[in-house]
């Protein structure tokens, strides 16, 4: 008798958890069809409930042979098991669509950011090629400008050596 009554407190803990979890999964419903598959599952689900009490009548009876026959011959637990196998089925098919469409968002995504990154790379060598380029033409321009400055002061100062030495000369000539 203990066992039975443990039995029956496990199933109602079951019965309990299942229809936590109906509920939660409901919340995740967003396709007609899965509504659809969720709600006959539901029917199902009550109407099974409602012959376990029958059942248990007849396990309390000492029946057991004549309830586990009927729970096996029920058309509702039929009909629920053909209703949870057709969500699991659902679910598994849309889920490998989901799956196959995941994926090729994940490899076009990929293939953009390869193309972008190359499109990076060689706007920016580009880009550099030209500011080095633009640099190369300053510089270059300053140092012809500082080469003629030089040659100029060469010059200058070459011109007032030989003034000096004029002047030298001139002095020492007096």
């Amino acid at each position: 008798d203990d066992e039975k009554t443990r039995a029956e407190s496990d199933i109602a803990t079951a019965r309990q958890k299942l229809d936590d979890d109906l509920r939660q999964y409901e919340k995740t419903i967003t396709l007609p069809q899965d509504r659809e598959l969720f709600e006959r599952m539901g029917t199902a689900v009550q109407g099974f409930g409602r012959e376990w009490e029958q059942l248990r009548a007849l396990s309390r009876a000492a029946k057991r042979e004549e309830a586990l026959a009927e729970y096996r011959q029920s058309p509702i637990f039929q009909e629920l098991d053909k209703a949870i196998q057709d969500e699991i089925v659902f679910n598994k098919t849309n889920g490998d669509r989901n799956a196959q469409l995941t994926t090729g968002a994940s490899n076009a995504a990929r293939t953009w950011i390869w193309i972008l990154l190359a499109i990076s790379a060689i706007t920016g060598s580009g880009l550099a090629w030209f500011v080095v380029r633009g640099v190369n033409g300053v510089l270059g321009r300053a140092v012809t400008e500082l080469a003629e400055g030089a040659e100029e002061i060469s010059s200058a100062a070459g011109q007032v050596s030989t003034s000096s030495q004029s002047l030298a000369q001139g002095t020492s000539e007096q």
